[in-house]
């Protein structure tokens, strides 16, 4: 379904489409949250564009999953990693539910409490950051190849691949902080543990 590229879409008789009417998306979000969305340059023009898009995300979802998962089974580290804590059955769903949540259009608090405990559960079992880049990676590909077969015009393309873009860097500023809040915990407790030891009565 998005193996096409472009240009291939452009000589197989696809014909650029009128551009989709948008509206705006729902930010429900408290003070710094919303700081936060300023910075990313995510607004509710942003979730309108990409919430007119949710029926074609929500296609896109399994040949997502298995392009992705593939891709990481190709590499042992993360097949072992997988392997140790979970199975394909059971994260497959989860990611297309993520690509999906991306059309949503709307933002609240949970959102960003989700890929806060996203990000920690990830760096307990030992997939880092790189793993969110390769998966944003098929993401941008995805969206990219999604637009190009309903034969949007090169504009279009660009207004949508602009929010999308803007929404996983604020994801990816979401989950990488909460790698780095989660080993400082870690460090903490290691900490703590060393000098309760060290200083116990009982030695």
């Amino acid at each position: 379904m998005f193996n096409r590229s472009r240009s291939e879409s452009s000589t197989s008789g696809h014909v650029d489409q009128a551009e989709r009417s948008y509206g705006q998306g729902t930010i429900s979000v408290n003070e710094d949250n919303l700081h936060q969305l300023r910075y990313a340059g995510v607004d509710a023009d942003t979730l309108g564009i990409l919430a007119a898009w949710s029926d074609e995300a929500l296609a896109a979802g399994p040949e997502l999953a298995d392009r992705f998962y593939s891709h990481l089974l190709s590499f042992p580290e993360t097949t072992t990693i997988l392997n140790e804590n979970t199975t394909l059955e059971k994260q497959k769903p989860l990611l297309i539910g993520y690509f999906a949540s991306l059309f949503e259009g709307k933002l609240d608090d949970a959102y960003f409490e989700g890929r806060t405990v996203i990000g920690a559960i990830h760096d307990r079992i030992g997939l880092g950051p790189l793993y969110y880049a390769a998966m944003y990676r098929f993401f941008v590909a995805v969206v990219s190849e999604m637009l190009c077969d309903q034969g949007v015009t090169a504009d279009e393309h660009a207004k949508v691949m602009t929010a999308f873009n803007a929404l996983i860097m604020l994801d990816t500023a979401l989950i990488v902080g909460s790698y780095s809040d989660s080993r400082q915990r870690s460090e903490e407790r290691r900490v703590g543990k060393e000098c309760r030891s060290r200083w116990s009565p009982y030695q």
